[in-house]
């Protein structure tokens, strides 16, 4: 998912479900940095696949542990 997608269709994302809104871009540049901070210090993952698959999972996760994302919240459900 790359930033311009996210900028793009930030209102779509609302409306579907989400716990999204222009606001929320903050977690999206904030999990990116990280990723790439992570990634600065150990370059082989880039080629982890579950590294860079799960960059942007923490977006959908609040300060309280819980996840907004459908999909994720349904894929940890399954996998407890």
């Amino acid at each position: 998912m790359s930033m311009w997608w996210l900028a793009g269709n930030t209102h779509f994302l609302g409306r579907m479900g989400f716990d999204w809104s222009s606001h929320s871009m903050g977690k999206a540049i904030d999990a990116l940095y990280n990723a790439c901070v992570e990634l600065q210090q150990n370059g082989d993952l880039y080629i982890d696949e579950d590294f860079m698959n799960a960059i942007f999972d923490k977006i959908y996760v609040d300060s309280e542990g819980n996840c907004s994302s459908p999909s994720l919240a349904r894929d940890n459900e399954v996998s407890i």
